[in-house]
């Protein structure tokens, strides 16, 4: 909604104040006069009697709650954005400077926010556990530089790598054929692979496979989302996802292994360093990747960061996916960063369309779609988007034979992206009468694959009430219960012959997020498909609600696929978070034959596709001193690396905000118990460790509160804080818009 609204306000700064104040009373006389009457229960609940105790403890709450959220889905984050965070956590249940007095103190404690001040842009903060993960993550790199015997010695690497492609009669250009050679004999613990789109990376990662299983090697796979390690399972290698090897407890090794991780572009800082965490000595590892395509949806670049700081890396650049020549350079071009004069060659060739009505040019898309709707795929950056085209094509097909026009209506499950994993512990995120949760993991309260509707939230107690499908309620602190999705209803219209994607990941039928196939039965109590990879599956749709149109996709949901055909659609005006550099590279080389751009504006699109968007990591932001002699000028094999933001780190709140301090009376023994409390993550010997308790000491926190002797004695000095403790609305959040694939959740077992 935030990016959509920010795209309607560039269309038009005319507003008319008397019409929008029509308006709005309209929608309180439809709505019953709901805001009014809201306002009204919540002053009933005023006031709000809480101690200082109280305070300080909810204070601390608030800021640990917005500390883990800051650096959730960014290294570097907006200080603005964290105060919002904090006082959202925690409103009508702590003061302003209270919450302002725990941020500073956290500012200044090991383990908690480092303060970085740019030249440019608002203040900005990082975490130490941050900086110390991305630190750990290049000092291991660095750590095993010649420090492991070569898979194959290099006198014999040449014969092995040809009698092994000429066994699975495959044809190796000069590339692939080096670029394993240069992995097998390497002596580094850590290597990469750097490969363009279409590069071939499956055929060069099957050879190595054997090879390597030839020398004694247990080849093991890994990726970030359940459908890239499905198509890595494609080279031969055995493949599960990062999440569910980081969830298994360390076994043993019984021979020298080789582990590949592919889509590293899409690998986050934290999940890479528990994965290195996890490595023997005997172990070898080998990053796969695109530094050009999209990134992490949560924090940090560690594929793109390894390589800044030296990791060897070996690239594939030639395309063997685009089969004619212009295309093959347009998608060389978009690689390269040369975005205009890709724009411009597609134009010349007919290949952007200008269309400036939003739903002329989308029942244009559908209309090229139909056409040749066999092995054509359409990508879209927004939702919003999607969803509209996605209708569009099947009304079209439907009027044009290709659908059946009996079809069913079906409710589905639509993940709502902006529940990040500290979101879902706190109640007031959830939305009463709307929100579904799955719960993925086994627990007193709940069994793995149950659904249950979320009923009412209680702000204060930090409580969500569940009403599960069987009946049973159940009410609980969502703090206390992880592994859990959150979904919302949405209903669909299906019928025989429709494109359909799956949405969330099934271990049971062995289905995989995003996975595309087409419907050739349903009935209400089954539908039958025929997936892409030739299998064909039954699912009921009573049970399983993760489908949707598979005519149009995102293209982050779309990195990793190759069909024959690609419809763009290109609106100049979204935002650089859903328009830029990163998507047309990856929509583009999606196309083995042709790729045409839909856009509102052929003149502005090269201008709005050339925008870059690059993670910012805590040690550029910091401009840390790395803790080992090694030069940062090391030349990595990104075609542009990206700049330092100039930052200057400090440990100070601005002054305007500094201002706002909270002083808790001192002569007391329940002061001297916060006193306790709040500094026990200066004794933290790491700045990992210093975060490691926050869960714990926060619940002895809540006990606290409920049995604090001296509690009644302080009721004469209780804060009376005018405020209610009504239901506040989630954080708006780009992650609505943006498609990106979130760390998963299989639904047919817990499998990550």
């Amino acid at each position: 909604m935030k990016q959509a609204a920010a795209r309607n306000n560039r269309r038009s700064k005319s507003f008319d104040p008397d019409l929008i104040r029509t308006q709005a009373l309209e929608k309180e006389v439809r709505h019953g006069y709901e805001a009014q009457r809201l306002v009204a229960q919540a002053r009933e609940r005023l006031p709000i009697q809480l101690s200082p105790y109280e305070i300080a403890v909810h204070a601390r709450e608030a800021v640990i709650f917005a500390r883990k959220k800051a650096v959730e889905n960014e290294a570097v984050a907006d200080l603005r954005k964290v105060i919002g965070d904090a006082l959202r956590r925690c409103l009508g249940l702590t003061r302003y400077d209270a919450v302002m007095t725990e941020l500073q103190r956290q500012m200044e404690t090991r383990g908690g926010f480092l303060k970085i001040r740019s030249q440019q842009g608002p203040p900005a903060v990082t975490t130490d556990p941050m900086l110390a993960m991305e630190k750990q993550n290049i000092q291991t790199m660095i750590d095993g530089k010649e420090s492991r015997p070569a898979m194959v010695e290099a006198e014999r690497v040449k014969e092995l790598v040809t009698t092994t492609a000429e066994r699975q009669q495959r044809r190796l250009n000069a590339q692939q054929r080096s670029a394993i050679e240069a992995i097998l004999s390497s002596r580094d613990q850590i290597i990469g692979l750097q490969g363009g789109a279409g590069t071939g990376k499956t055929t060069a990662l099957s050879v190595l496979r054997e090879a390597a299983e030839k020398e004694g090697y247990q080849v093991r796979g890994f990726a970030p989302s359940t459908r890239a390690a499905q198509q890595l399972g494609e080279s031969g290698i055995e493949t599960e996802t990062i999440q569910k090897f980081l969830r298994r407890r360390k076994q043993p090794a019984t021979a020298s292994r080789l582990f590949v991780v592919d889509e590293s572009s899409l690998a986050s800082t934290k999940h890479i360093h528990n994965f290195l965490a996890l490595q023997q000595p005997e172990d070898k590892v080998l990053f796969v990747g695109d530094v050009r395509q999209h990134q992490a949806v949560e924090a940090g670049r560690p594929f793109e960061q390894l390589q800044q700081h030296g990791m060897t890396t070996v690239a594939l650049s030639e395309n063997v996916r685009q089969r004619n020549k212009e295309l093959k350079q347009s998608v060389h071009d978009f690689a390269a960063r040369n975005i205009r004069e890709a724009v411009d060659e597609l134009h010349s060739r007919g290949k952007v369309i200008e269309i400036a009505d939003e739903q002329e040019r989308f029942a244009a898309i559908a209309q090229d779609y139909c056409k040749d709707p066999t092995g054509t795929l359409v990508i879209s950056p927004a939702n919003r988007e999607r969803v509209q085209l996605n209708s569009l094509i099947h009304r079209q097909l439907q009027r044009e034979g290709n659908v059946s026009q009996n079809e069913y209506q079906m409710k589905i499950y639509v993940t709502r992206s902006d529940m990040t994993g500290e979101e879902r512990t706190f109640a007031n995120s959830y939305r009463p009468g709307e929100d579904i949760i799955r719960y993925n993991r086994n627990s007193n309260k709940a069994k793995v694959g149950e659904y249950a509707r979320v009923l009412a939230t209680d702000h204060e107690r930090n409580e969500i009430t569940v009403q599960f499908e069987n009946g049973r309620l159940l009410k609980y602190n969502p703090k206390r219960l992880s592994g859990v999705s959150v979904y919302y209803e949405a209903e669909r219209a299906f019928a025989e012959g429709d494109r359909v994607q799956f949405r969330a990941p099934d271990t049971q039928k062995r289905i995989v997020n995003g996975e595309l196939g087409t419907i050739t039965r349903i009935d209400p109590a089954h539908i039958r498909l025929a997936l892409d990879s030739g299998r064909e599956i039954s699912i009921d749709p009573r049970k399983f609600r993760h489908l949707d149109y598979g005519y149009a996709v995102t293209s982050y949901s779309a990195q990793g696929l190759t069909c024959d055909r690609v419809l763009v659609n290109a609106d100049t005006r979204e935002s650089v978070q859903l328009l830029n550099d990163r998507m047309a590279y990856v929509a583009i080389s999606r196309a083995r034959y042709e790729a045409l751009i839909y856009t509102d504006s052929a003149q502005n699109l090269g201008l709005s596709l050339e925008r870059s968007t690059n993670k910012e990591t805590a040690i550029e932001a910091t401009q840390q001193q790395l803790p080992f002699d090694h030069s940062l000028a090391h030349t990595s094999t990104h075609p542009e690396p990206a700049p330092t933001k100039a930052a200057e780190l400090t440990t100070t709140i601005p002054i305007e905000i500094s201002r706002a301090r909270y002083e808790v009376p001192t002569p007391s023994v329940a002061e001297r118990n916060l006193s306790e409390t709040l500094n026990r993550a200066t004794s933290k010997d790491t700045a990992l460790e210093g975060t490691l308790d926050d869960d714990r000491e926060m619940k002895k926190d809540r006990d606290k509160l409920t049995r604090d002797p001296l509690a009644p004695q302080q009721s004469s000095t209780d804060h009376s804080l005018n405020q209610a403790t009504t239901h506040t609305n989630s954080a708006p959040t780009k992650a609505a818009e943006l498609e990106k694939e979130a760390p998963e959740i299989d639904l047919g077992g817990l499998v990550l």
